[in-house]
């Protein structure tokens, strides 16, 4: 079975907002469970209501999702298979859709602070693994992250596996921008971006422009806002 632990200290306030959150969290969402000592820990301390229609599957013993408060989460399956795993979703974590799923032992996934995700696919498929996603982040559509390829392939002259996995790394505000596939035993610096369609297959230093496939550093030294700045046209380059 599975227990929920509800952060609620200072209560009294928030009594009535709490209430109409936890209807909202369990009419419009989905829970399957099997197995033992499995947690979800909820801080209601936060903007709890946003967490809607998720799905959450855990087959296995002494797994747990912690979501802190702040968290808006839409339309989004979290799966656990197998035993002691972990998902964290820090504060103030926006996702709307994709899946966040581990399919091993002892393995866990961190998303940081003031990260946003847009329909993800974020993964772990073989066990005492991580996948890092620091704070402030921005992923776009249709992003593939995952440790590891679920499958092996051999070397015919010495019978021994070659694609072994590795733990993924993403430091702080990288943007991820539309479609980009992330192999596994990766490490991306802060302030990166990493342009659509990318395949990332090798480390990004800080503070790189890396686009293709594979994606390559194309500009060092620059950062990125969220927001748009009016455009000197002056200066714009031709």
């Amino acid at each position: 079975m599975f227990k929920v632990i509800w952060k609620i200290t200072k209560l009294i306030p928030k009594v009535n907002k709490i209430i109409a959150d936890l209807y909202y969290f369990f009419q419009d969402s989905k829970y399957n469970f099997s197995g033992k000592n499995n947690l979800i820990d909820l801080d209601l301390l936060g903007n709890f209501s946003f967490i809607k229609k998720i799905i959450i599957t855990i087959e296995g013993d002494d797994n747990k999702i912690q979501i802190s408060s702040g968290a808006k989460i839409n339309n989004t399956q979290f799966n656990i298979f197998f035993n002691h795993n972990l998902i964290v979703i820090e504060k103030n974590v926006v996702i709307n859709g994709g899946c966040i799923w581990i399919k091993s032992n002892y393995s866990k996934i961190f998303i940081g602070k003031n990260t946003t995700i847009v329909k993800a696919n974020i993964g772990i498929a073989e066990s005492n693994l991580s996948i890092t996603i620091r704070e402030n982040c921005m992923l776009a559509h249709d992003i593939d992250i995952r440790c590891g390829d679920s499958h092996s392939i051999i070397d015919l002259k010495s019978g021994r596996r070659i694609n072994y996995a590795q733990d993924i790394y993403i430091g702080n505000s990288v943007w991820l921008a539309t479609g980009v596939k992330f192999l596994k035993s990766l490490t991306i610096g802060a302030g990166c971006i990493i342009g659509t369609g990318s395949i990332v297959t090798n480390n990004i230093p800080e503070n790189c422009l890396a686009v293709g496939i594979p994606a390559l550093v194309k500009k060092t030294d620059v950062t990125w806002l969220s927001e748009k700045l009016p455009v000197d046209n002056k200066k714009c380059p031709k």
